[in-house]
């Protein structure tokens, strides 16, 4: 079962409710108490693993509005409209069209243990693909990430001038251990406050901030421009993306 994978299982949806009502049933309980009569004076029992004592807590929240019927929307919209909105219905329906990790377990392209599986030619034994593409969630839809040049520039979701200025501070990212007096004095400050001083767009913040270093608004200036110059220096090593997903 995956569930006996503990964290690092994979659900499809319908495995995923059975093992969020499997958490709920267990959590607080022991069974310390079956093996008391086992121990010998002296003895006592100490569980070396829990499968799923890292993940508690857990429910599940519905944030998929249900679809408006097809007559009143082909009415509101001069029966124009063919397409059917997304609803929590049909995503319970397509189960089986996806898998969820309690873990992410995607792996950067050029980072230390693709080098470690390729060096001791584990690599060999095993399989990998690219991710397809990075998505983030802005203005209520999600979107393509931009990051390599071709994106960049084939973006929708950036104008000329932010394209630009995008371009530029990739390439800033990518050497700015050699340009220290750029963020020196904000090195231990937020990193938004470094990407205001930039004068970029708070499109663009949002782009480089959540998409590229996957960071919070807490993360410091230094810890995320490593993270976007890791990020920069995988694209296009197996695809074009920074990611392989095992």
């Amino acid at each position: 079962r995956s569930s006996d994978l503990g964290s690092w299982a994979t659900f499809n949806w319908k495995d995923l409710e059975e093992w969020i009502s499997l958490v709920g049933s267990t959590e607080g309980t022991s069974d310390e108490g079956d093996y008391a009569d086992l121990l010998k004076d002296g003895e006592r029992m100490i569980r070396m693993s829990n499968p799923i004592a890292t993940v508690t807590d857990l429910d599940i929240e519905e944030s998929v509005q249900d679809s408006q019927p097809k007559e009143e929307r082909d009415q509101e919209e001069g029966g124009s409209s063919s397409k059917e909105a997304a609803s929590w219905e049909s995503l319970k329906e397509d189960w089986r069209r996806f898998n969820i990790d309690l873990f992410p377990k995607v792996l950067y392209c050029r980072g230390a243990l693709v080098d470690l599986l390729i060096s001791s030619q584990v690599s060999r034994y095993l399989e990998f693909r690219p991710v397809s593409r990075i998505l983030t969630y802005i203005d209520g839809i999600l979107q393509d990430v931009p990051s390599s040049r071709a994106d960049v520039f084939n973006s929708r979701m950036v104008n000329i001038v932010e394209k630009r200025m995008l371009m530029k501070f990739l390439t800033f990212c990518m050497d700015y251990e050699n340009q220290s007096a750029e963020y020196e004095d904000f090195r231990e400050k937020p990193f938004t406050e470094f990407l205001q001083s930039k004068k970029l767009t708070p499109n663009l913040r949002h782009f480089v901030l959540y998409a590229l270093a996957m960071k919070g608004k807490e993360a410091t200036t230094a810890n995320a421009l490593a993270s976007i110059q890791k990020y920069l220096q995988s694209i296009g090593r197996y695809g074009n993306t920074p990611f392989l997903w095992p």
